[in-house]
């Protein structure tokens, strides 16, 4: 079974639920339907910022729901999704992946746990727009 047909399987239920959100004491669920729906509507906004098929695009956020919106949109497009743990060696993974795009929240500027400061920590002078690695706000 492929991502694509996981798509189609969730329209086969639109009411049943797909993501259960808990953050700071409470809980939010999100429908099949909405979850299609914002992946639909982030993929558009996708499409007119240039995003086609092959692109590589780094997603960063440490929200489920935004990830798994964002993955689908991407999917869909038949682009290439590339998720990377903020925590994770960020410049390391990035000079590997050259990615076409960035999209994530928020994007840190500086600090250890930043961008530039995880490119300076393995040596590695990456930064998205210093390599043509336009952001994305798909929010």
């Amino acid at each position: 079974m492929t991502v694509l047909d996981i798509l189609a399987r969730l329209a086969d239920e639109p009411d049943a639920t797909a993501l259960i959100r808990h953050r700071e004491g409470s809980a939010r669920t999100t429908s099949r339907r909405d979850l299609l729906g914002a992946s639909h509507t982030v993929a558009h906004v996708l499409r007119d910022a240039g995003v086609r098929t092959g692109h590589k695009a780094v997603v960063m956020t440490r929200d489920a729901h935004d990830l798994s919106v964002v993955t689908y949109a991407l999917i869909t497009l038949g682009a290439v999704p590339v998720l990377i743990e903020p925590r994770a060696a960020v410049g390391r993974c990035l000079q590997d992946v050259a990615p076409d795009l960035f999209i994530g929240k928020p994007w840190p500027t500086s600090g250890a746990g930043s961008w530039a400061g995880a490119a300076r920590a393995y040596g590695q002078p990456w930064s998205p727009a210093r390599h043509g690695c336009p952001r994305v706000n798909a929010w």
